[in-house]
Formats: C-alpha cells, sequence, structure tokens
C-alpha cells in the first residue's frame, strides 16, 4: 500500500508539474545551444536572439519589420541598444570577434534578461519563465536554406530590379 501511494502521488506531481518542466527545460536547452555553438560572431547573433526571446516572454512585442537598434529603442531597456550594436557589428563586420568577446555579449544578455524578468513583478516574473510565446514565433530561415514562404518571396522579389513587368500584361 505505502508503494501504491507512493507511486499515485509520483504521477500526480509529474502530471501537475511536468509541463512546466518541459518548457524550462526547453528554454534551457536552447539557451545553452546558442551560447555555445557555433563562431563567435554566430553566439553574439544567438545572443540577441535569446534577449529579444526573454523580451517577448515579459510582454512586449517584437514586430520582424524593425532593425535592430529599433528593436531595443522598443525594448527600453538599460544596455538595449549597447547590445543592438554589437550584435550588428559582429554580423555585418568583416573583423573577427574572439571567443572573449562574445561571453563578455553574453553576460550583457544575462544581466538584461534578469533586468527584463524583475522589471514587471514577481507573479508576471514567473509567467514570463513560462510563458510559450518566444518557443512558438517564427525564426528566421537557417543559413543556407533554400525554401522561403511566400513573403519572403514577395520581399526580395521587391529588391530585385528588372527590365520586364512583375506581372505580365495581357
Amino acid at each position: 500500500p505505502i508503494l501504491r501511494i507512493g507511486g499515485i502521488s509520483l504521477l500526480v506531481l509529474v502530471l501537475a508539474f511536468g509541463p512546466f518542466l518541459a518548457i524550462l527545460w526547453a528554454k534551457a536547452s536552447r539557451r545553452r545551444r546558442r551560447r555555445r555553438t557555433g563562431s563567435p560572431a554566430t553566439r553574439v547573433a544567438g545572443g540577441w536572439d535569446e534577449y529579444v526571446d526573454a523580451a517577448i516572454d515579459s510582454g512586449r512585442a517584437a514586430p520582424h519589420t524593425l532593425t535592430r537598434s529599433e528593436l531595443a529603442a522598443s525594448f527600453a531597456t538599460p544596455a538595449g541598444s549597447d547590445l543592438a550594436r554589437e550584435a550588428d557589428r559582429a554580423v555585418f563586420s568583416p573583423a573577427g570577434m574572439s571567443d572573449a568577446d562574445a561571453e563578455r555579449y553574453w553576460s550583457a544578455v544575462e544581466a538584461e534578461r534578469r533586468e527584463l524578468r524583475r522589471e514587471p513583478g514577481f507573479w508576471r516574473a514567473g509567467r514570463a519563465t513560462e510563458s510559450l510565446r518566444s518557443l512558438l514565433r517564427p525564426l528566421p530561415p537557417e543559413a543556407g536554406s533554400r525554401a522561403r514562404s511566400a513573403d519572403q518571396a514577395r520581399l526580395a522579389e521587391r529588391g530585385r530590379r528588372r527590365a520586364e513587368p512583375v506581372r505580365p500584361t495581357p
């Protein structure tokens, strides 16, 4: 009888807290992968994604049409503009970044994540921790992938200059 009661109690606990633990695990593994995988520039770009995810989880909107600087300004965090500038430098600058630069960037990202969680209050911070908004947001396509959505194809098409009209005339 003791084992049966213990087993049933454990099953109830797993069913009650399992989904919350699964969300925590998914976010932690995504953060670990972003922080440790790739070149230093890739890790800095992953740090920016982590900062954006933390802001989204805390209830801020992150339209895909804004640049990093505009997005950081809309989040209104103390070091957001510095994070945006460093991420742009890492991604677009021909100068290489060192591992120490990437670690410094991630330290700043972690400080901003803590600030975003602390800002709204205890219960909202708990909701942000368990929020699915950042896990369900659409991600940009991976480098080298050829599949594009209709919106991406239309945006790419807008930038091309062609002699013939986009739509054939009758």
